[in-house]
């Protein structure tokens, strides 16, 4: 389904995204003070964290999850504050198209995580670093497809000491079962764990005005490839250590995993904005960061970008 939406985009965009002749340069202001906003026309390109559209210039979106700072027209930058409990994590947004009726941006972030903070009884740490792209094409006023593709590369490293794995086994049954023999040998376990997921991107929505909408999105994680590999090593000793481990190749299709799709409606009031819906599938919890959201646009606020007229 993505191919033929793409190629719907760029056909659209070849017949419609030419400058005319004379034509007036686009608004950068509207006055719409004291009309209600449920009277004003739809804004094609309104919506931000699931389209190729751009954040405007020094315009904010602050979420209760991410807060985002339109840099320049075409890039954004953003960060998650209360992620910074676990580890620094920053984000960006490129545009590399803009067209009259067609957008495609890049998107890119980077997650560090010391899993230390959970609790997790080793000197471990979790890299994430997503990376993907959109398009969206608006199609008329009230109706926009969105579709693109994303890869998530992780990697996740940790080290156990033998006093760690004799206190965990202890934990685990109750009885001290390892401790004198793994107490002071140096023998230790290490994991290392590679992985890429490859994720399809689909999303619509329907605009009734510039406060109400309808919003589609389904965010499917469709095919894993990694290695993980992991064993024991001792310390070193005279400048030697032995070791002994494991690999595995992982390769698979993620058919049987829930997927993050969900139906939410968009309402929008001036600043302040909330979406709301249901998960089609509850149990995965992606879903329902896509599902309810709330944030506040700060900054200037751009005129909507004028549809060109059908010209076939």
């Amino acid at each position: 389904m993505i191919p033929q939406v793409l190629s719907l985009m760029v056909a659209t965009a070849a017949a419609e995204d030419a400058p005319a002749p004379g034509a007036p340069a686009p608004a950068t202001s509207e006055a719409t003070a004291g009309v209600p906003r449920k009277e004003l026309p739809p804004n094609p390109r309104a919506q931000w964290d699931f389209t190729a559209h751009a954040l405007g210039k020094g315009q904010w979106r602050v979420g209760l999850l991410y807060q985002d700072y339109g840099l320049t027209p075409q890039l954004s930058v953003g960060t998650a504050a209360l992620g910074w409990l676990l580890g620094p994590n920053a984000r960006a947004k490129a545009t590399l198209w803009e067209g009259k009726r067609v957008d495609v941006s890049a998107d890119a972030g980077v997650w560090q995580v010391d899993l230390s903070r959970l609790q997790l009884p080793a000197a471990s740490t979790a890299r994430v670093t997503p990376l993907g792209w959109r398009a969206s094409w608006v199609v008329g006023p009230r109706w926009s497809l969105h579709a693109g593709q994303g890869w998530v590369l992780g990697r996740v490293t940790g080290n156990l000491t033998d006093e760690q794995i004799s206190a965990g086994i202890n934990r685990a049954v109750g009885v001290d079962a390892l401790g004198d023999a793994l107490g002071g040998s140096g023998v230790g376990a290490y994991v290392d764990a590679r992985l890429t997921l490859l994720q399809g991107r689909f999303g619509t929505e329907w605009r009734f005005n510039r406060q109400n909408s309808l919003v589609f999105q389904s965010n499917a994680f469709v095919r894993v490839d990694g290695i993980v590999a992991g064993g024991f090593r001792s310390a070193p000793r005279d400048g030697t250590s032995a070791g002994v481990g494991a690999s595995a190749q992982v390769q698979s299709t993620l058919s049987s995993l829930p997927n993050a799709t969900s139906l939410a409606w968009h309402w929008s009031k001036e600043r302040f904005n909330l979406r709301l819906g249901i998960p089609l599938e509850p149990s995965n919890p992606r879903a329902w960061m896509d599902t309810i959201q709330v944030f506040w646009l700060l900054g200037p606020t751009p005129a909507p970008k004028p549809l060109p007229d059908r010209r076939r």
